[in-house]
Protein backbone atom coordinates (compact mmCIF):
# COMPACT_ATOMS: atom_id res chain seq x y z
CA UNK A 1 0.00 0.00 0.00
CA UNK A 2 1.19 3.50 -0.73
CA UNK A 3 0.39 6.97 -0.10
CA UNK A 4 1.43 10.57 -0.82
CA UNK A 5 4.92 11.81 0.24
CA UNK A 6 4.78 14.72 2.83
CA UNK A 7 8.18 15.15 1.75
CA UNK A 8 8.97 15.23 -2.16
CA UNK A 9 12.39 16.55 -3.38
CA UNK A 10 11.06 17.81 -6.53
CA UNK A 11 9.97 21.59 -7.56
CA UNK A 12 6.53 22.04 -8.25
CA UNK A 13 5.36 22.99 -11.44
CA UNK A 14 2.71 25.60 -11.14
CA UNK A 15 1.20 26.55 -14.34
CA UNK A 16 -2.18 28.16 -15.81
CA UNK A 17 -3.82 26.16 -19.02
CA UNK A 18 -7.33 27.45 -20.47
CA UNK A 19 -7.24 24.77 -23.08
CA UNK A 20 -9.52 27.00 -24.64
CA UNK A 21 -8.06 25.10 -28.03
CA UNK A 22 -7.20 21.90 -27.26
CA UNK A 23 -10.43 20.30 -25.62
CA UNK A 24 -9.43 16.44 -27.10
CA UNK A 25 -6.91 13.92 -26.41
CA UNK A 26 -5.32 14.94 -29.83
CA UNK A 27 -3.51 17.59 -28.19
CA UNK A 28 -3.39 17.14 -24.41
CA UNK A 29 -1.31 19.60 -22.96
CA UNK A 30 2.02 18.40 -21.28
CA UNK A 31 3.15 18.17 -18.08
CA UNK A 32 7.01 17.97 -17.45
CA UNK A 33 7.05 17.41 -13.70
CA UNK A 34 5.93 16.50 -10.89
CA UNK A 35 4.14 19.15 -8.63
CA UNK A 36 0.56 21.31 -9.11
CA UNK A 37 -0.62 22.43 -12.55
CA UNK A 38 -3.86 24.56 -12.16
CA UNK A 39 -6.28 23.76 -15.33
CA UNK A 40 -9.38 26.27 -16.11
CA UNK A 41 -12.23 24.12 -17.16
CA UNK A 42 -14.99 26.25 -19.47
CA UNK A 43 -14.85 27.20 -22.88
CA UNK A 44 -13.24 24.29 -24.62
CA UNK A 45 -16.74 23.25 -26.37
CA UNK A 46 -17.71 19.60 -26.76
CA UNK A 47 -15.44 16.45 -26.46
CA UNK A 48 -16.24 13.20 -26.72
CA UNK A 49 -13.01 10.23 -25.79
CA UNK A 50 -13.31 6.88 -27.13
CA UNK A 51 -13.51 3.97 -24.67
CA UNK A 52 -10.01 2.19 -26.20
CA UNK A 53 -10.07 -1.44 -25.83
CA UNK A 54 -9.22 -2.46 -22.22
CA UNK A 55 -10.76 0.45 -20.47
CA UNK A 56 -11.55 -0.14 -16.65
CA UNK A 57 -14.75 3.56 -16.88
CA UNK A 58 -17.14 5.02 -18.86
CA UNK A 59 -16.74 8.06 -19.98
CA UNK A 60 -19.90 9.86 -21.13
CA UNK A 61 -19.63 13.06 -23.81
CA UNK A 62 -19.12 16.48 -22.24
CA UNK A 63 -19.29 20.14 -23.15
CA UNK A 64 -15.71 21.48 -21.15
CA UNK A 65 -13.12 18.94 -21.14
CA UNK A 66 -9.07 19.22 -20.33
CA UNK A 67 -6.50 16.93 -21.31
CA UNK A 68 -2.72 16.91 -19.47
CA UNK A 69 -0.15 14.70 -20.55
CA UNK A 70 2.59 13.03 -18.30
CA UNK A 71 5.38 11.14 -18.41
CA UNK A 72 6.56 8.79 -15.28
CA UNK A 73 10.05 10.15 -14.49
CA UNK A 74 11.11 6.95 -12.79
CA UNK A 75 10.29 3.31 -11.71
CA UNK A 76 7.64 3.75 -9.22
CA UNK A 77 4.29 4.32 -7.24
CA UNK A 78 2.78 7.82 -8.41
CA UNK A 79 -0.77 9.24 -6.55
CA UNK A 80 -2.82 11.71 -9.05
CA UNK A 81 -5.05 14.01 -7.62
CA UNK A 82 -7.76 16.34 -8.75
CA UNK A 83 -8.71 19.32 -6.09
CA UNK A 84 -11.94 20.78 -7.82
CA UNK A 85 -11.48 24.30 -5.66
CA UNK A 86 -15.19 23.80 -4.79
CA UNK A 87 -16.85 23.13 -8.97
CA UNK A 88 -18.52 19.70 -10.19
CA UNK A 89 -15.43 18.43 -11.67
CA UNK A 90 -14.31 14.99 -11.50
CA UNK A 91 -10.99 12.98 -13.46
CA UNK A 92 -10.25 10.05 -15.72
CA UNK A 93 -6.73 8.82 -15.77
CA UNK A 94 -5.82 7.34 -19.08
CA UNK A 95 -2.61 4.81 -19.05
CA UNK A 96 -0.74 5.54 -22.50
CA UNK A 97 -0.49 8.55 -25.24
CA UNK A 98 -2.79 10.99 -26.43
CA UNK A 99 -5.82 9.09 -27.99
CA UNK A 100 -4.93 5.44 -27.55
CA UNK A 101 -4.82 5.65 -23.57
CA UNK A 102 -6.96 3.42 -21.96
CA UNK A 103 -8.82 4.30 -18.79
CA UNK A 104 -7.74 2.81 -15.65
CA UNK A 105 -11.00 2.44 -13.65
CA UNK A 106 -12.82 5.01 -11.40
CA UNK A 107 -11.25 7.69 -9.38
CA UNK A 108 -11.04 7.74 -5.23
CA UNK A 109 -13.47 10.32 -3.68
CA UNK A 110 -12.71 11.96 -0.72
CA UNK A 111 -13.38 15.23 0.76
CA UNK A 112 -10.35 18.01 0.88
CA UNK A 113 -10.13 21.74 2.63
CA UNK A 114 -11.15 23.44 -0.90
CA UNK A 115 -14.13 21.35 -1.99
CA UNK A 116 -13.71 17.56 -2.86
CA UNK A 117 -11.37 16.13 -4.82
CA UNK A 118 -11.01 12.54 -6.76
CA UNK A 119 -7.84 10.41 -6.48
CA UNK A 120 -6.19 8.25 -8.66
CA UNK A 121 -3.34 5.64 -7.03
CA UNK A 122 -0.84 4.06 -10.29
CA UNK A 123 1.23 1.42 -9.03
CA UNK A 124 3.96 0.07 -10.96
CA UNK A 125 5.01 2.24 -13.41
CA UNK A 126 7.81 2.29 -15.52
CA UNK A 127 10.16 5.59 -16.43
CA UNK A 128 8.63 6.28 -19.59
CA UNK A 129 5.39 5.22 -19.22
CA UNK A 130 3.08 8.42 -20.36
CA UNK A 131 -0.13 9.03 -18.71
CA UNK A 132 -3.22 11.44 -19.77
CA UNK A 133 -5.36 12.90 -17.36
CA UNK A 134 -9.02 14.38 -18.29
CA UNK A 135 -10.76 16.38 -16.45
CA UNK A 136 -14.53 17.25 -17.19
CA UNK A 137 -17.71 18.36 -15.55
CA UNK A 138 -19.25 16.41 -13.39
CA UNK A 139 -22.79 17.13 -14.74
CA UNK A 140 -23.39 16.21 -18.45
CA UNK A 141 -25.25 18.52 -20.90
CA UNK A 142 -29.36 18.30 -19.77
CA UNK A 143 -32.41 19.84 -21.59
CA UNK A 144 -34.97 20.73 -18.94
CA UNK A 145 -38.54 21.61 -20.07
CA UNK A 146 -39.78 23.60 -17.77
CA UNK A 147 -43.60 23.26 -19.61
CA UNK A 148 -45.02 25.38 -20.73
CA UNK A 149 -42.09 27.64 -21.27
CA UNK A 150 -38.99 26.66 -24.09
CA UNK A 151 -36.48 24.08 -23.28
CA UNK A 152 -33.49 25.18 -20.72
CA UNK A 153 -29.92 23.70 -21.27
CA UNK A 154 -28.12 23.24 -18.60
CA UNK A 155 -24.45 22.60 -18.14
CA UNK A 156 -21.57 21.96 -15.60
CA UNK A 157 -19.76 24.33 -13.98
CA UNK A 158 -16.98 26.56 -14.98
CA UNK A 159 -13.35 27.74 -12.93
CA UNK A 160 -10.62 26.72 -11.86
CA UNK A 161 -8.77 23.32 -10.52
CA UNK A 162 -5.65 21.51 -9.65
CA UNK A 163 -4.42 18.72 -10.76
CA UNK A 164 -1.65 17.29 -8.48
CA UNK A 165 0.91 14.77 -9.28
CA UNK A 166 3.19 13.13 -6.80
CA UNK A 167 5.38 10.28 -6.02
CA UNK A 168 3.44 7.63 -3.56
CA UNK A 169 5.09 6.21 -0.67
CA UNK A 170 4.71 3.74 2.12
CA UNK A 171 2.75 4.59 5.51
CA UNK A 172 3.66 3.00 8.29
CA UNK A 173 0.52 1.83 9.26
CA UNK A 174 -1.99 0.92 6.30
CA UNK A 175 -1.60 -2.36 6.32
CA UNK A 176 -2.61 -5.21 8.65
CA UNK A 177 1.31 -6.70 8.91
CA UNK A 178 1.81 -3.11 10.39
CA UNK A 179 -0.75 -1.84 12.87
CA UNK A 180 0.41 1.22 14.99
CA UNK A 181 0.42 0.03 18.84
CA UNK A 182 -2.33 2.31 20.89
CA UNK A 183 -3.08 1.98 24.41
CA UNK A 184 -5.69 2.76 27.37
CA UNK A 185 -9.27 3.89 27.51
CA UNK A 186 -10.82 7.46 26.52
CA UNK A 187 -9.57 9.31 23.40
CA UNK A 188 -6.59 7.51 22.02
CA UNK A 189 -6.01 10.32 18.97
CA UNK A 190 -6.54 11.40 16.18
CA UNK A 191 -5.02 9.68 12.71
CA UNK A 192 -4.87 10.84 9.38
CA UNK A 193 -5.35 8.49 7.14
CA UNK A 194 -5.55 10.88 4.17
CA UNK A 195 -2.34 9.55 2.52
CA UNK A 196 -3.54 5.50 2.99
CA UNK A 197 -4.29 3.65 -0.05
CA UNK A 198 -6.84 0.88 0.06
CA UNK A 199 -5.58 -2.59 1.84
CA UNK A 200 -8.98 -4.91 0.87
CA UNK A 201 -8.42 -6.72 4.15
CA UNK A 202 -11.66 -8.14 5.44
CA UNK A 203 -9.55 -10.92 8.26
CA UNK A 204 -7.97 -13.91 8.02
CA UNK A 205 -11.22 -16.27 7.29
CA UNK A 206 -13.02 -13.59 5.13
CA UNK A 207 -16.42 -12.59 7.72
CA UNK A 208 -17.15 -11.05 10.38
CA UNK A 209 -18.26 -13.42 13.31
CA UNK A 210 -20.88 -10.18 13.42
CA UNK A 211 -21.53 -7.59 11.25
CA UNK A 212 -20.27 -7.68 7.15
CA UNK A 213 -17.26 -8.04 5.83
CA UNK A 214 -14.93 -5.14 5.77
CA UNK A 215 -12.78 -6.51 2.52
CA UNK A 216 -12.98 -3.74 -0.08
CA UNK A 217 -12.09 -0.50 2.72
CA UNK A 218 -10.55 2.37 0.80
CA UNK A 219 -8.04 4.28 2.60
CA UNK A 220 -7.81 2.07 5.80
CA UNK A 221 -5.40 2.12 8.49
CA UNK A 222 -4.85 -0.63 11.57
CA UNK A 223 -4.01 -0.27 15.05
CA UNK A 224 -3.34 -3.08 17.47
CA UNK A 225 -4.94 -2.80 21.08
CA UNK A 226 -4.91 -4.84 23.94
CA UNK A 227 -7.54 -4.99 26.73
CA UNK A 228 -6.16 -3.38 30.18
CA UNK A 229 -8.81 -5.36 32.37
CA UNK A 230 -12.01 -7.89 31.72
CA UNK A 231 -15.39 -6.67 30.60
CA UNK A 232 -17.27 -5.02 28.08
CA UNK A 233 -15.70 -2.29 25.88
CA UNK A 234 -17.11 -0.32 23.43
CA UNK A 235 -14.82 0.85 20.52
CA UNK A 236 -16.11 4.56 18.14
CA UNK A 237 -14.34 6.44 15.22
CA UNK A 238 -15.74 9.49 14.62
CA UNK A 239 -17.70 10.88 12.11
CA UNK A 240 -20.32 9.77 9.39
CA UNK A 241 -18.68 8.37 6.42
CA UNK A 242 -15.92 6.19 8.67
CA UNK A 243 -16.02 2.04 8.54
CA UNK A 244 -14.89 0.81 11.41
CA UNK A 245 -14.16 -3.10 11.95
CA UNK A 246 -12.16 -5.26 14.99
CA UNK A 247 -10.64 -8.34 14.81
CA UNK A 248 -9.26 -10.88 17.35
CA UNK A 249 -5.52 -11.00 17.08
CA UNK A 250 -3.02 -8.46 16.02
CA UNK A 251 -1.72 -9.07 12.17
CA UNK A 252 -3.15 -10.04 9.00
CA UNK A 253 -4.03 -13.67 10.93
CA UNK A 254 -6.84 -11.83 12.53
CA UNK A 255 -10.66 -13.02 12.59
CA UNK A 256 -13.44 -10.52 12.65
CA UNK A 257 -15.41 -9.94 15.38
CA UNK A 258 -17.78 -6.95 14.09
CA UNK A 259 -17.99 -4.05 11.74
CA UNK A 260 -19.93 -0.66 11.45
CA UNK A 261 -19.33 0.42 8.02
CA UNK A 262 -20.75 3.26 6.01
CA UNK A 263 -22.86 5.04 6.13
CA UNK A 264 -23.34 4.26 9.94
CA UNK A 265 -23.46 7.67 11.35
CA UNK A 266 -21.33 6.80 14.40
CA UNK A 267 -19.52 3.61 13.89
CA UNK A 268 -19.12 1.69 17.27
CA UNK A 269 -18.51 -1.56 17.75
CA UNK A 270 -18.97 -3.53 20.99
CA UNK A 271 -17.61 -6.47 22.68
CA UNK A 272 -18.71 -8.62 25.81
CA UNK A 273 -16.81 -10.47 27.66
CA UNK A 274 -13.19 -9.39 27.20
CA UNK A 275 -10.47 -10.84 29.07
CA UNK A 276 -7.72 -9.03 30.29
CA UNK A 277 -4.46 -9.47 27.72
CA UNK A 278 -6.77 -10.07 24.91
CA UNK A 279 -5.39 -8.40 21.65
CA UNK A 280 -7.25 -6.50 18.92
CA UNK A 281 -6.74 -5.35 15.29
CA UNK A 282 -8.29 -2.31 14.10
CA UNK A 283 -9.07 -1.19 11.09
CA UNK A 284 -10.50 2.39 10.22
CA UNK A 285 -10.95 3.44 6.80
CA UNK A 286 -13.46 5.08 4.14
CA UNK A 287 -13.36 8.49 4.65
CA UNK A 288 -10.23 10.16 4.01
CA UNK A 289 -9.34 12.60 6.73
CA UNK A 290 -8.92 12.86 11.04
CA UNK A 291 -10.27 9.21 12.22
CA UNK A 292 -10.57 9.89 15.50
CA UNK A 293 -10.49 7.20 18.01
CA UNK A 294 -11.91 6.56 21.41
CA UNK A 295 -12.44 3.22 23.73
CA UNK A 296 -14.86 3.22 26.32
CA UNK A 297 -15.62 0.72 29.11
CA UNK A 298 -18.75 1.13 31.59
CA UNK A 299 -17.48 1.33 35.68
CA UNK A 300 -13.94 2.24 34.57
CA UNK A 301 -12.50 5.19 34.66
CA UNK A 302 -12.25 6.50 30.69
CA UNK A 303 -9.69 9.17 30.60
CA UNK A 304 -12.45 11.44 28.46
CA UNK A 305 -11.61 14.42 26.75
CA UNK A 306 -14.85 15.57 28.63
CA UNK A 307 -12.80 16.79 31.19
CA UNK A 308 -9.87 17.89 28.51
CA UNK A 309 -11.63 18.92 25.41
CA UNK A 310 -9.75 19.36 22.26
CA UNK A 311 -8.44 22.45 20.58
CA UNK A 312 -10.35 24.40 18.19
CA UNK A 313 -8.41 26.18 15.42
CA UNK A 314 -7.47 29.07 16.76
CA UNK A 315 -5.48 26.93 19.68
CA UNK A 316 -7.51 26.89 22.24
CA UNK A 317 -9.84 25.09 24.29
CA UNK A 318 -13.36 25.90 26.16
CA UNK A 319 -14.01 25.25 29.51
CA UNK A 320 -17.56 25.64 30.93
CA UNK A 321 -17.23 26.84 34.52
CA UNK A 322 -20.04 27.59 36.95
CA UNK A 323 -20.90 30.34 39.82
CA UNK A 324 -24.32 31.38 41.50
CA UNK A 325 -25.86 34.27 40.50
CA UNK A 326 -27.84 36.27 43.24
CA UNK A 327 -31.33 36.81 43.54
CA UNK A 328 -32.75 33.30 42.84
CA UNK A 329 -32.54 33.98 38.96
CA UNK A 330 -33.45 30.25 37.24
CA UNK A 331 -31.80 27.30 38.71
CA UNK A 332 -29.39 29.61 40.85
CA UNK A 333 -26.38 28.95 38.74
CA UNK A 334 -24.62 30.81 36.54
CA UNK A 335 -22.49 29.52 33.50
CA UNK A 336 -19.41 30.97 31.71
CA UNK A 337 -17.77 29.76 28.35
CA UNK A 338 -13.73 30.72 28.05
CA UNK A 339 -11.41 30.05 25.82
CA UNK A 340 -13.49 30.22 22.61
CA UNK A 341 -12.22 31.04 19.07
CA UNK A 342 -13.13 34.50 18.55
CA UNK A 343 -15.97 35.49 16.16
CA UNK A 344 -17.82 32.04 16.50
CA UNK A 345 -21.01 30.98 17.60
CA UNK A 346 -21.68 29.14 20.78
CA UNK A 347 -24.69 27.61 23.16
CA UNK A 348 -25.28 24.91 26.11
CA UNK A 349 -26.42 21.42 25.94
CA UNK A 350 -28.13 19.41 28.84
CA UNK A 351 -28.53 15.79 30.17
CA UNK A 352 -29.02 13.88 33.30
CA UNK A 353 -26.23 11.65 32.55
CA UNK A 354 -22.89 11.45 31.02
CA UNK A 355 -21.83 8.90 28.30
CA UNK A 356 -18.66 7.96 27.06
CA UNK A 357 -16.83 10.45 24.46
CA UNK A 358 -18.91 10.20 20.89
CA UNK A 359 -15.83 11.50 18.64
CA UNK A 360 -18.13 14.21 16.90
CA UNK A 361 -16.68 16.86 13.97
CA UNK A 362 -13.56 18.19 16.19
CA UNK A 363 -14.35 16.93 19.73
CA UNK A 364 -16.31 14.59 21.83
CA UNK A 365 -19.71 14.98 22.92
CA UNK A 366 -20.05 12.96 26.61
CA UNK A 367 -23.50 14.08 27.14
CA UNK A 368 -25.58 10.50 27.53
CA UNK A 369 -29.50 10.60 25.68
CA UNK A 370 -31.94 12.20 25.70
CA UNK A 371 -29.68 15.76 25.42
CA UNK A 372 -31.41 18.97 25.58
CA UNK A 373 -30.44 22.30 23.41
CA UNK A 374 -30.51 25.55 25.39
CA UNK A 375 -30.68 26.84 21.57
CA UNK A 376 -32.76 29.49 19.29
CA UNK A 377 -35.09 27.01 17.87
CA UNK A 378 -35.87 24.86 21.14
CA UNK A 379 -36.55 28.28 23.30
CA UNK A 380 -39.12 29.29 20.00
CA UNK A 381 -40.76 26.21 19.73
CA UNK A 382 -41.57 26.18 23.31
CA UNK A 383 -42.11 29.87 23.69
CA UNK A 384 -39.47 30.18 26.76
CA UNK A 385 -36.69 33.01 25.34
CA UNK A 386 -34.90 32.11 28.88
CA UNK A 387 -33.91 28.83 27.36
CA UNK A 388 -31.98 30.58 24.32
CA UNK A 389 -27.94 30.65 25.26
CA UNK A 390 -26.57 31.20 22.35
CA UNK A 391 -23.90 33.46 22.21
CA UNK A 392 -20.69 34.66 19.98
CA UNK A 393 -17.06 34.69 21.29
CA UNK A 394 -15.39 37.54 21.85
CA UNK A 395 -11.36 38.26 21.34
CA UNK A 396 -10.69 37.37 24.96
CA UNK A 397 -12.57 34.11 23.88
CA UNK A 398 -15.22 34.71 26.44
CA UNK A 399 -18.61 33.78 25.44
CA UNK A 400 -21.01 36.77 25.30
CA UNK A 401 -24.55 36.32 25.72
CA UNK A 402 -26.83 37.78 22.58
CA UNK A 403 -30.16 37.04 24.02
CA UNK A 404 -30.46 38.61 27.64
CA UNK A 405 -30.33 35.27 29.51
CA UNK A 406 -27.31 36.28 31.69
CA UNK A 407 -27.79 38.72 34.35
CA UNK A 408 -24.12 39.43 33.47
CA UNK A 409 -24.13 39.57 29.73
CA UNK A 410 -21.93 37.02 29.34
CA UNK A 411 -22.54 32.95 29.67
CA UNK A 412 -25.84 31.89 31.13
CA UNK A 413 -27.82 32.24 33.56
CA UNK A 414 -29.82 28.39 34.09
CA UNK A 415 -33.41 28.58 34.09
CA UNK A 416 -35.14 26.00 35.97
CA UNK A 417 -37.45 25.14 33.21
CA UNK A 418 -35.69 22.14 30.84
CA UNK A 419 -35.27 21.80 27.19
CA UNK A 420 -37.10 19.21 25.17
CA UNK A 421 -36.12 16.53 25.29
CA UNK A 422 -35.36 16.40 28.99
CA UNK A 423 -38.72 18.55 29.87
CA UNK A 424 -41.30 18.96 29.68
CA UNK A 425 -40.81 20.12 33.41
CA UNK A 426 -38.26 22.04 35.62
CA UNK A 427 -35.54 21.36 37.72
CA UNK A 428 -35.87 20.68 41.44
CA UNK A 429 -33.36 21.03 44.50
CA UNK A 430 -31.18 17.97 44.80
CA UNK A 431 -31.46 17.20 40.51
CA UNK A 432 -27.76 16.55 38.99
CA UNK A 433 -27.67 18.46 35.59
CA UNK A 434 -24.68 17.61 33.12
CA UNK A 435 -24.03 20.90 30.72
CA UNK A 436 -21.97 21.00 27.65
CA UNK A 437 -21.02 23.80 25.49
CA UNK A 438 -21.15 23.33 21.81
CA UNK A 439 -19.54 25.50 19.13
CA UNK A 440 -18.51 26.30 15.37
CA UNK A 441 -15.09 25.29 14.43
CA UNK A 442 -12.91 24.44 11.72
CA UNK A 443 -10.91 21.51 10.54
CA UNK A 444 -7.14 21.54 10.06
CA UNK A 445 -7.76 22.58 6.23
CA UNK A 446 -9.93 25.05 7.29
CA UNK A 447 -13.47 23.70 5.93
CA UNK A 448 -16.69 24.54 8.61
CA UNK A 449 -17.10 22.12 11.79
CA UNK A 450 -18.21 22.13 15.57
CA UNK A 451 -16.25 21.02 18.98
CA UNK A 452 -17.25 20.85 22.42
CA UNK A 453 -16.06 21.88 25.67
CA UNK A 454 -15.83 19.98 28.93
CA UNK A 455 -18.80 18.55 30.51
CA UNK A 456 -20.20 20.35 33.81
CA UNK A 457 -22.09 18.49 36.80
CA UNK A 458 -23.74 20.56 38.92
CA UNK A 459 -26.38 19.59 41.96
CA UNK A 460 -28.83 22.05 42.49
CA UNK A 461 -29.78 23.05 46.31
Amino acid sequence: MRYLSSSIATAILLASQTFAQAPDCTVPEAVNALGTTAIYIGGQGPSDYPNAVGTACEVPPSDDVGYLEWVAPADGDYVITLNTMGFDFTMRVYVGSGCSAFCIGEPTFAGCSTGACFRQTLQGLSAGTAVVIQVRNRLTETIVQPFPLPPIRVVGDVGAAEVIIREADKQANDDCSRPMPIAGLGNIGAFDNSRASDSNFGGAIGGCVNGVPPAGMTTDVFFTWTAPHSGDFSIRTSFFGFSLAVYQGTDCDAICLDSDLFPSLWPQVDLVGVQAGDPFLIQIGDLVGDCRLSISSPGHANNMVCTSPEAHYQGGSVTLNESTVGGNVGAGLHLEAINGPSGEFGFLLGSFGVGSALPVFEGFLCLANPIGRYSATVANNMGLPELNSIGIFDDSGILLNLTGSSTTGTGFDLPSRLPTPLGPGSLVPGDTIYLQCWYRDKTAGGGPSANFSNVLGATLD
